[in-house]
């Protein structure tokens, strides 16, 4: 039995393809299995197929894959990301030594290295890619929720997880890759699912977490709800300190105020 299941929808037999290539190059030394659910044939070491008659949604794909995973932890992941070394060990390490229930977040890179903020809804983090033991999985409720088609159900799982005392954290040192995909099968699910998500998303958490955060602002505005973590005290930390290099007598204490307020 692995230790790990990395459960992956494609609809793309390439890019599928590939993503099994590059973990076997850059995680061999974990027991992991790959669960692909897709309408055409897959035939590699490491790999659990479950053949999809009917394209159902995506979430509804990740949770057929979900039902045939046999790890005692779980990887959601997509056929336009890259795993890099070690990834899938130094997460196992990190996820294992938090208390349940948890969840770890894969620290992102675009195409050209750059690091990507990581994301939250309500002021809360959330894994767009991310691990957990299916004992969190069945402490907060389920692994992705079937009401979702294609979207939100990241997210959605990981709010849970917060309701019920756990966390969200991103794990140093798991870099993966996202050359984000924009075709057609991408622009047929989007205007397909993504409103309907959305609403239904935001009628089960608005009312929970929105007015609170939003400082009572009536609007449900998803990129209001969903953006960047950590930019505002990124801004901040940058002006402080042009500030303070700006001012003479201030050199002197200059990286202990920063120390104390942001690297503690």
């Amino acid at each position: 039995m692995p230790e790990v299941s990395i459960t992956l929808p494609s609809l793309r037999p390439e890019a599928l393809l590939q993503r099994v290539k590059e973990f076997s190059i850059t995680n061999k030394d974990v027991d992991y299995e790959i669960v692909v659910v897709s309408p055409f044939t897959v035939k590699q070491d490491r790999v659990v197929h479950i053949y999809e008659e009917k394209q159902l949604g995506n979430t509804y794909a990740f949770n057929v894959a979900y039902k045939n995973s046999s790890g005692e932890y779980v990887v959601w992941w997509a056929d336009y990301i890259s795993p890099t070394a070690n990834c899938l060990s130094n997460m196992l390490s990190f996820v294992k030594s938090r208390k349940e229930p948890f969840i770890g977040a894969f620290s992102v890179k675009d195409g050209q290295g750059r690091k990507l903020l990581p994301v939250g809804v309500y002021g809360k983090l959330y894994a767009c890619f991310g691990c957990v033991s299916k004992n969190t999985i069945n402490l907060i409720g389920g692994y992705f929720d079937s009401v979702y088609k294609a979207y939100w159900a990241d997210p959605d799982m990981c709010l849970r997880a917060w309701r019920k005392g756990g966390e969200v954290k991103v794990c140093p040192n798991t870099w993966v890759v996202m050359e984000y995909i924009v075709d057609k099968l991408k622009k047929d699910s989007r205007s397909q699912y993504f409103d309907k998500d959305k609403e239904t998303f935001l009628n089960r958490w608005h009312n929970l977490l929105g007015n609170r955060i939003e400082r009572d602002r009536a609007e449900r505005d998803w990129t209001i709800i969903n953006k960047p973590m950590y930019c505002t005290w990124d801004k901040l930390r940058i002006a402080l300190h042009s500030k303070l290099s700006s001012i003479p007598y201030l050199k002197k204490i200059k990286q202990n105020t920063i120390n104390r307020l942001f690297y503690k």
